[in-house]
């Protein structure tokens, strides 16, 4: 009786999902054609601070137009001393597609073999990482219209730029934006890079529900916490991040307007076609992952099997909050206002392994948020459809193809593990 019922609640789930692709089409469409994206295709006003030696922000703000009209070479910087001038040069390294040989094709009109470009016009899923300076562009587009066009949530109540979440930018940007071109995101921008290719150094897992402008402002702490790359440990873990180097995103990555059932089983029968596992290889293995303050993360379906994927791959791993506090800089006492707050195994690049720099950038990190993984139980965990939890629980225990959609057993050894798993990530930064 209850396999029946889950069965009709299937079916139902379906025909739900069929009729609000349409609906967020027509929605989105309604949007375009009034929205200004002009943040996004001409540029914005991006106000910055000078740094001291010590990295430590000095002076009053300096502000300039930055123009987002033109592709942008993605790339990320390695700094080394140069023994004739005695002082550290920053070198610049450009992030690009893959290497790939051109294929040749015989003409039969020409009667010739000709070399043709081996990569696609539009670069794969895993390719597709956005920049910091990108992201700006979304919070100051986000700033501009959400007020001015009453924007609303889920629950329909009016809603400020600081409570828009990315089911909001979603609604009202990221689909709108992308409607008529039917591709991603970031293949959508005019400023991503000539050939589209932006190979991501990182990749970052969070909940839609956290806020936009809280979850750039965890990666503007991220980016410079890694922005030092004076050797090969560094590089290898991930520094030398600028406002140019591409992280990946799911929501800016995918391409939304792809037929969703169709993409859903095809992503859980493989998850190397989600995206993830993809773009964690191009990645080296180094995530990030954003906590909301309520620690809602640890009870979304999605956001636990996004990160059992993320958990899987050897690499580093870092998690950031949004969390305002007082940064007190170890060796000159200097103290400076923070907006987000990371913690990392082995520290961030920008700490050069010296433990007191370590223990001053982390130590006001909340860590109830943390303790709240302990209760991760992954078969409990809430979806927006019954069909997504259905669908997760079956691809963990191993299913694949049609019996995806069967119903997943109330407690599998797979659960455990996964539970194990993700418990343990967390649990060994309380410590």
């Amino acid at each position: 009786m209850k396999s029946s019922r889950n069965f009709f609640n299937r079916r139902a789930d379906d025909k739900i999902r069929k009729k609000n692709d349409k609906d967020d089409e027509k929605m989105a469409i309604k949007i375009a054609k009034s929205a200004d994206f002009s943040e996004l295709t001409v540029g914005y006003d991006h106000s910055y601070k000078q740094k001291d030696y010590l990295g430590m922000y000095v002076g009053a703000d300096i502000t300039y137009a930055l123009g987002m009209s033109q592709p942008r070479k993605c790339a990320y910087e390695r700094q080394k001393y140069d023994r004739m001038t005695r002082k550290h040069q920053t070198y610049t390294t450009v992030l690009k597609g893959p290497t790939v040989v051109p294929q040749h094709v015989y003409s039969k009109k020409t009667k010739k073999h000709n070399s043709v470009p081996a990569l696609p016009s539009i670069p794969s899923i895993q390719y597709r990482g956005i920049t910091l300076r990108q992201l700006r562009a979304v919070v100051a587009n986000i700033k501009r219209r959400c007020v001015l066009e009453g924007w609303t949530n889920l629950d329909g109540k009016l809603i400020s730029a600081e409570e828009v979440t990315m089911y909001d930018a979603d609604r009202y940007v990221l689909r709108p934006f992308t409607v008529f071109k039917k591709q991603s995101f970031v293949t959508s921008l005019p400023s991503t890079s000539t050939d589209g290719y932006q190979r991501p150094r990182w990749v970052v897992s969070h909940w839609w529900g956290g806020t936009i402008i809280e979850f750039v402002q965890c990666i503007e702490q991220f980016v410079r916490d890694f922005s030092t790359n004076h050797y090969d440990d560094e590089d290898k873990r991930g520094g030398g991040m600028t406002d140019d180097t591409p992280i990946w995103i799911w929501a800016f990555a995918n391409n939304p307007w792809t037929q969703k059932e169709d993409v859903l089983e095809n992503n859980l029968e493989n998850p190397m076609m989600l995206g993830l596992s993809m773009a964690m290889k191009v990645a080296d293995g180094r995530t990030m992952t954003i906590l909301d303050k309520n620690g809602a993360i640890f009870r979304r379906i999605w956001c636990l099997y996004e990160m059992s994927l993320l958990s899987s791959e050897e690499g580093l791993s870092a998690v950031y909050t949004a969390h305002k506090h007082t940064y007190i800089e170890p060796d000159s006492a200097a103290e400076e206002d923070r907006d987000a707050i990371g913690i990392i195994s082995g520290g961030a690049t920008i700490d050069a392994g010296y433990i007191p720099s370590i223990t001053a950038r982390e130590i006001s990190f909340p860590l109830d948020i943390l303790t709240k993984s302990l209760s991760i139980t992954i078969e409990e965990a809430d979806a927006t459809t019954d069909s997504d939890r259905v669908h997760i629980l079956n691809t963990i225990t191993g299913k694949s193809g049609s019996k995806v959609k069967n119903t997943p057993p109330e407690s599998h050894e797979q659960y455990n593990a996964v539970n194990n798993v993700l418990r343990k990530r967390f649990s060994s930064r309380i410590e």
